[in-house]
């Protein structure tokens, strides 16, 4: 019995010594704490730096990485300054050049506590921008650090993408827009040249065909690049031929005059009267015989392109004989096309004033109609007797691949009045049905957030609820994110300089 209560009492005084241990341990025990991140951005950078917890008379590491907006990736060259005020005391520290690609590492050392700001200058060839990041503080020692900083929770569905896996890929981030996207309709349009970029060219005189060049339909020529000669030689009309000989033997003989008086006039031989009439007659044979040879050649008349394009049609064949006037090819300058599709006559408030065209060139790629400059040709206001649909032509700047008599899908967008949440098609990630969206908590870290959408016209979806306009997301390169969720070794400060 005296030996149970002994084990009680043990087990009492183990206990107790226990919880004593542990609320000590508490006291004076902390985890460490996290780097501060810096996130500002100006018209041209985003600016992301990891910076170590900022107390008195110790150092502090600063990781600035520097990101052009214009595509994203890393700015490469520079020299980036960092000043840390505290009340009315600076200080400054300059890096020469980053450590890595996109990445600078300073050091700074505050010399008093308080209330502080940051403020970065990157100074590239293209000028110096100012960055300042405010609401900062500097710490008396590590306890009173420890004791003010607020433990940081990271979003369930957090996806970490460094900076270094964001800069070797596609990817943007941006603010959802507020825009008006009317009642979509889908259809097919028909690719034809623009009538004012294609023409006929046709003989101007009667001769046999040579071609001057391999010509094909499609095949691409030159300005002034000589695609047939016209030989008429020993024929009755024969005319341009005689004016190419004239033209020459005049040249030649004018020629000879004018060198031969220039040594005359040397000699005091002839008067300068005589020397002008002679240099004027030459200089007029000079250009007479550089125009004939422009459009003839001992070959024959030359049939010149007038601009350089595409050959459309080819109506002679090598050696044929033609008239003069005959029609010899039809060439396209390839600026503009036209596209020509049919929209139902229950779509006609669409033909009528349709707010915007998309068109996909190729698989999920397309163009808008205003950024090819596009203007609408012809609103039908009648059905085509063959179709029963409405017509619709607009004129468009040529595009890569495009290519006449093709077929292309196009999206025609109604008015509306009403405005919604519009983002790039390329945000947004689909699985089993659903849509998300990754929504930026640091550049490199990610909330990946389940979103309702609407309509999209192939290159903007709308997105009915989930995000709003203020928060910054995933613009294009969301897949990237979302195939980086897979890796479970992603680490969110892996590649970095330390």
């Amino acid at each position: 019995m005296y030996y149970y209560k002994y084990l009680q009492l043990l087990f009492i005084a183990v206990l107790i010594s226990s919880c004593g241990r542990d609320s000590r341990d508490h006291d004076h025990a902390h985890e460490e704490v996290d780097n501060l991140q810096i996130i500002e951005y100006s018209d041209d950078l985003e600016l992301f730096a990891e910076v170590s917890p900022l107390v008195k008379d110790a150092k502090s590491t600063l990781l600035v990485h520097l990101t052009k907006l214009k595509d994203f990736k890393p700015l490469s060259n520079g020299k980036v300054s960092a000043t840390l005020v505290v009340g009315k005391k600076g200080i400054r520290q300059v890096s020469e050049a980053p450590v890595r690609n996109g990445i600078w590492k300073l050091e700074i050392q505050p010399p008093v506590s308080g209330k502080a700001f940051l403020v970065f200058e990157i100074e590239t060839e293209q000028g110096v921008v100012k960055i300042t990041s405010k609401n900062q503080y500097v710490y008396d020692d590590e306890h009173d650090l420890n004791h003010s900083v607020n433990e940081h929770q990271e979003p369930a569905n957090s996806i970490a993408f460094t900076k270094e896996m964001s800069w070797k890929t596609n990817f943007s981030t941006g603010y959802p827009a507020l825009k008006q996207m009317g009642d979509l309709y889908h259809t097919s349009a028909k690719v034809l040249p623009a009538v004012n970029d294609e023409i006929v060219l046709s003989s101007k005189t009667a001769g046999y065909i040579k071609y001057g060049r391999n010509l094909v339909e499609g095949c691409a020529i030159g300005k002034d690049e000589v695609l047939f000669n016209l030989d008429g030689k020993g024929m009755v009309n024969d005319a341009p031929w005689v004016n190419y000989e004239n033209a020459k033997n005049d040249f030649l003989l004018a020629k000879s005059n004018y060198e031969r008086h220039l040594e005359l006039a040397d000699q005091m031989l002839i008067s300068q009267k005589v020397l002008l009439e002679s240099q004027n007659v030459f200089e007029k044979a000079k250009v007479q015989w550089e125009n004939i040879q422009a459009t003839i050649s001992s070959a024959g008349v030359l049939v010149k392109s007038p601009f350089a394009g595409a050959v459309q049609s080819i109506y002679v064949n090598n050696g044929e004989y033609v008239e003069a006037g005959t029609p010899l090819l039809k060439i396209h300058k390839q600026n503009r096309m036209v596209l020509k599709c049919g929209i139902p006559l229950a779509k006609k408030s669409m033909v009528d004033g349709f707010a915007n065209m998309s068109l996909e060139y190729a698989p999920n790629r397309y163009h808008d109609f205003k950024q090819l400059n596009g203007v609408v040709l012809a609103q039908g206001n009648h059905l085509e007797p063959n179709s029963n649909l409405l017509p619709l032509a607009v004129e468009v700047d040529v595009w890569e691949g495009s290519t006449i008599n093709s077929l292309v899908e196009v999206t025609l967008e109604a008015k509306s009045s009403q405005e919604e949440i519009v983002i790039p098609v390329s945000g947004v990630v689909e699985e089993y049905g659903s849509y998300y969206v990754f929504v930026q908590v640091t550049p490199e870290l990610f909330e990946k957030r389940e979103v309702i959408v609407g309509q999209n016209n192939g290159m903007e979806v709308v997105v009915k609820s989930g995000i709003s306009t203020l928060e910054r997301i995933v613009t294009n390169g969301a897949i990237k994110v979302k195939l980086a969720a897979v890796s479970n070794s992603v680490d969110p400060h892996a590649g970095h300089v330390h």
